[in-house]
């Protein structure tokens, strides 16, 4: 069901009333601005309503213009109403605005005496910073000084061991060369006497190699000639083949010593014997001078001579 206009206006009327409770948050700092949208909606809402009620005061066909002198004194509390909130708003206004002018006023107060003392401050750190210049200053002069002199007296030093360090070198260079000759003349005596000392002991040394040489050959050669292999004792046959065999090897240059004869089955012995080391002499064209070169021999050449002598 739509409203009337005399029912919209007494809306308004009331919102416009119930606007008058929000100076309840005055003192709330956070949601001023709430409070003050509200405060604006419910100016709007007494104006709305005065407008309102002046329309329907001017309607002849209105039945309730009857009571418009009870609607003009509405309308009037409700403008001095509007009246009284604006002075409140005023009034807070003013006290908010004293408070900050106080605050700020302190606040430059309190910068003021910090700029001076920072002043003071930095006027005191610029004082000892051009004393400490000056200081600085001073010393970096008396340093320099003191480094020129420094670097002049090792100059002269340096120059000085230069001077002498040349005097030492020609000096020990004459002395190396006096000393290298000297040494080189004993070295070439040393190798003179050294070269005969070796001549004369290589000429010694020959003549007793060949002297022993030909005693050993001598030795060896009369060993030879008097030296024959030695036989089994016994007349067995295979006694009598080991024979063979010994007759065949002294032939190739092993002179048996000592033989050992041992059957084995099937006809078969075995000859174990020790020889005797021999040189050229002309009767064997090469002899044996080891057991080894012996049982060399015996494996590379002899075999097959030997199984022609002993089938």
């Amino acid at each position: 069901m739509p409203l009337s206009d005399c029912q919209s206006t007494h809306g308004l009327v009331i919102l416009a009333l119930l606007s008058l409770f929000t100076f309840v948050g005055i003192s709330d700092k956070e949601n001023q601005w709430f409070w003050v949208s509200l405060r604006l909606i419910g100016c709007g809402c007494a104006i709305g309503a005065v407008y309102g009620y002046s329309k329907e005061e001017q309607d002849p066909q209105n039945p309730h213009n009857t009571d418009a002198p009870d609607l003009l004194e509405i309308a009037n509390e409700i403008k001095q109403g509007y009246e009284w909130q604006q002075e409140q708003l005023h009034r807070q206004y003013q006290q908010e605005l004293e408070r900050l002018q106080a605050r700020l006023q302190s606040l430059e107060i309190s910068t003021f005496d910090q700029l001076e003392a920072e002043r003071e401050r930095l006027a005191l750190d610029y004082d000892q910073w051009v004393k400490e210049r000056d200081r600085l200053s001073q010393e970096q002069v008396l340093l320099e000084q003191h480094y020129n002199q420094i670097q002049q007296d090792l100059e002269a030093r340096e120059q000085a061991l230069l001077e002498r360090e040349e005097s030492l070198e020609q000096s020990f260079q004459a002395q190396l060369e006096a000393e290298r000759d000297r040494l080189l003349a004993q070295e070439a005596e040393l190798e003179e006497r050294e070269r005969l000392m070796l001549q004369g002991f290589e000429q010694e040394w020959a003549e007793r190699e060949a002297f022993y040489a030909q005693i050993a050959d001598a030795a060896l050669q009369e060993s030879h000639s008097l030296k024959q292999p030695d036989y089994p004792l016994g007349h067995s046959h295979e006694e009598l083949l080991a024979c063979e065999a010994i007759r065949c090897l002294y032939e190739h240059g092993i002179v048996v010593k000592s033989p050992i004869v041992q059957g084995l089955p099937t006809g078969r012995f075995e000859l174990r014997f020790k020889i005797l080391p021999v040189l050229a002499d002309g009767k064997i064209a090469s002899p044996v001078r080891s057991l080894g070169e012996a049982f060399k021999r015996i494996e590379r050449e002899l075999i097959k001579p030997l199984r022609m002598a002993v089938r």
